[in-house]
């Protein structure tokens, strides 16, 4: 079973339903019981970043028990996001500076500048991934097509090692896939990225 974590976030039919094309069982909860249960865990959505980790108080050590048992977990968006160590996206009435995040890759959340007034934010539409060859000895294609992006935050300070593919906007080359052990994010969309986002799920699922 593929856990769908429901925590609060928008924007979830589409992920299951690209989902469901290539595994049997895909549920979207935060049952407890059925998060243990899960071979995968995924963190979906979009949002705002300290809003989401509000909403996972409850479920990190649930978060973290997956981890710990070298199960694949993907996050996806604001998904993505939260697995950096924190992020200067905070409410207003909190008063902080920076939230933290899940801290499972190390960098940080941080909003592009909006110096260029040429490109607006949040960066929405689609834009090329570029791949780390350093990273494959076979770059997999859809690491170097279009992919559908709508953030205005972006990871920053984050070593190459870990950056599958980067992105370019505002004058600016951002970490746009990820990946750690079995732990991978994608700041894009890719179940809204026609047959190229398709494959990079499809290739996640294969790690099950």
């Amino acid at each position: 079973m593929i856990v769908v974590l429901d925590y609060g976030m928008g924007n979830i039919h589409s992920i299951l339903k690209a989902l469901e094309l290539f595994y049997p069982e895909v549920r979207f909860t935060n049952d407890r019981e059925l998060i243990k249960k899960a071979k995968g865990l995924v963190l979906p959505g979009d949002g705002h970043f300290h809003t989401a980790m509000i909403h996972l108080k409850e479920l990190k050590e649930n978060i973290y028990d997956h981890i710990s048992q070298k199960k694949p977990l993907l996050g996806i968006c604001i998904g993505f996001q939260i697995l950096f160590e924190d992020s200067d996206e905070v409410l207003k009435e909190s008063n902080l500076s920076t939230v933290e995040g899940l801290k499972l890759i190390p960098g940080k959340i941080r909003k592009f500048s909006t110096k260029n007034k040429k490109y607006k934010i949040p960066h929405m539409g689609w834009n090329k991934l570029i791949a780390n060859t350093n990273l494959f000895s076979n770059v997999p294609k859809y690491f170097n097509h279009y992919m559908y992006f709508i953030h205005s935050y972006r990871a920053v300070d984050v070593d190459d090692s870990y950056v599958l593919t980067w992105t370019e906007y505002a004058d600016e080359r951002f970490p746009s896939t990820v990946k750690k052990d079995h732990i991978w994010g994608c700041q894009y969309h890719p179940e809204k990225s026609d047959l190229a986002g398709l494959e990079f799920l499809k290739d996640w699922i294969k790690l099950l």
